[in-house]
């Protein structure tokens, strides 16, 4: 998903330098260009801007038409957290991926994304409604999304987009958060080698307790937690092949993004087989730690949930 454009760490920041989620104090994290509160363990980035948005895949639709096992978890979740098909919003469409595959599912779907390409890949060629804003509808939505898109957003920026759901968020309207969680096993044995680790791009890194007191001060409750298996397996993979890469996550920006590291065809083909290698030597590890991070779903190391209004008490 691609994200707006960094703001530092002011994103999370009141003045007193305290946390904007829980008002705990911030101290400087362990992962370089980062703070963190002491109180609820969020971090904040607090280093140089980025210069844009993020794409985050490459727009192109024979890509998109190759489906693998992170649609199928995405979709299934959205299905399971849905009360009804009528309408869905998916907040950081990136390349529209997610929200073509969920489409036919609903009566309605809408997407909001930053980055003028996406919106032009999107609306152009995928026949997608997606726009920078969300859309004005007089209905409610059975389902919003944020699939690894809220790590992306300005805190100013979720505030406003809550604001501006508010008339279309009911009783039954469910809500579907994906993010990195820095409190994870994962963060903790690969640091700033984790896959997740993605500074500038990523403005917040949240804990489970940070990502629920804020959805808590936006009115949500949790409902229940997933595990993602592509998402688990991918995080420990790449974890352990960053600590002997030369480049940070290299496996993954060369099948996803296609990448060349601005070097020669005979310089790639050795790295792409000596990252086959590492894959041949770290894939048990990692689906074994996998079917670990199963069993807890609300401390994997991406935090996927399904989460619902709170009832209000004199509703």
């Amino acid at each position: 998903m691609s994200g707006g454009p960094s703001c530092g760490g002011s994103c999370l920041l009141k003045p007193g330098n305290s946390c904007a989620i829980c008002q705990g104090p911030v101290r400087p994290a362990k992962a370089a260009g980062y703070i963190e509160c002491a109180q609820c363990a969020h971090q904040s980035y607090d280093g140089p801007p980025a210069t844009g948005p993020m794409v985050n895949e490459n727009l192109d639709l024979a890509q998109l038409e190759r489906p693998n096992g992170l649609d199928r978890f995405q979709l299934d979740t959205t299905l399971a957290s849905a009360q009804g098909r009528t309408s869905l919003l998916d907040v950081g469409a990136g390349s529209g991926r997610f929200l073509r595959n969920a489409s036919p599912q609903f009566q309605q779907s809408f997407g909001v994304e930053v980055s003028p390409s996406c919106i032009e890949f999107c609306t152009q060629t995928l026949g997608l409604k997606v726009s920078p804003a969300p859309p004005s509808v007089e209905s409610a939505f059975d389902v919003i999304t944020f699939w690894h898109s809220l790590e992306h957003i300005p805190i100013e920026a979720i505030e406003k987009i809550f604001q501006t759901l508010a008339p279309n968020i009911q009783p039954q309207t469910k809500l579907v958060v994906s993010v990195p969680n820095v409190d994870s096993l994962q963060f903790k044995l690969f640091k700033t080698n984790w896959p997740y680790f993605d500074p500038p791009f990523h403005l917040h890194q949240f804990s489970r307790e940070s990502l629920e007191k804020l959805m808590a001060k936006k009115g949500f409750v949790t409902e229940r937690y997933f595990h993602g298996a592509a998402y688990s397996v991918f995080g420990f993979l790449q974890g352990f092949m960053n600590f002997l890469s030369p480049f940070h996550n290299y496996f993954y920006f060369r099948k996803k993004r296609a990448w060349t590291f601005g070097l020669s065809r005979g310089r790639l083909f050795l790295l792409d087989l000596y990252n086959a290698l590492l894959i041949a030597i770290f894939l048990a590890p990692a689906v074994l730690l996998s079917l670990w991070e199963r069993s807890r779903p609300e401390n994997n190391g991406v935090l996927t949930l399904c989460l619902r209004p709170e009832p209000r008490l004199n509703s």
